[in-house]
């Protein structure tokens, strides 16, 4: 029950773990997100809550999208906040879940509830599991896009598009 748009029948899952609060999950989060969109049905983008414990206001934020995502509102809230990483505070958490026309009375009910802390703990859980050791975590496919060697602007594209042959390649053999 993670927020996810694309097709769950993709060629290409892009499954991102970040923390609202990063510099470089802000950065790099609105690339994956306009991958997605130009890719509407090769592409499927995952996003899993991350919050690092260093940055004070990432799990309100966190918590903050957690509700939006339960009026199907996750992404517009994703935007709003890593445009406004500055401002985390809950006034400005409430003012960004008005500006997206939320449901204020249900919004603090989801945001306050257990169960956003134990999706939050989950998602946590299985980035520790997958090894997580930096924000944004991207996996494409299962396989760790490390930006210590690709750049999401100038690899990313060529990567889903080979990740899409090597998909095409299988099916052809498994045919024969």
């Amino acid at each position: 029950n993670s927020p996810a748009k694309g097709p769950a029948s993709a060629a290409v899952t892009i499954v991102v773990f970040s923390d609202f609060e990063c510099p470089a999950c802000g950065a790099t989060v609105p690339l994956l997100s306009e991958v997605a969109d130009k890719h509407p049905n090769d592409v499927r983008l995952v996003h899993k809550y991350f919050p690092l414990s260093k940055h004070l206001r990432a799990k309100a934020a966190a918590k903050a999208a957690f509700a939006a995502q339960k009026q199907n509102k996750y992404w517009a809230m994703e935007k709003i906040i890593f445009e406004n990483q500055s401002a985390l505070a809950d006034e400005d958490l409430d003012k960004y879940a008005e500006k997206v026309g939320l449901d204020m009375a249900q919004y603090r009910i989801d945001k306050a509830s257990a169960e956003a802390d134990e999706v939050i703990e989950r998602d946590i859980a299985d980035g520790d599991a997958a090894g997580l050791k930096f924000t944004p975590f991207v996996l494409v496919n299962g396989r760790l896009f490390d930006p210590t060697y690709f750049r999401y602007d100038r690899d990313l594209e060529p990567w889903i598009e080979t990740e899409k042959k090597l998909l095409e390649a299988s099916a052809k053999k498994a045919a024969q």
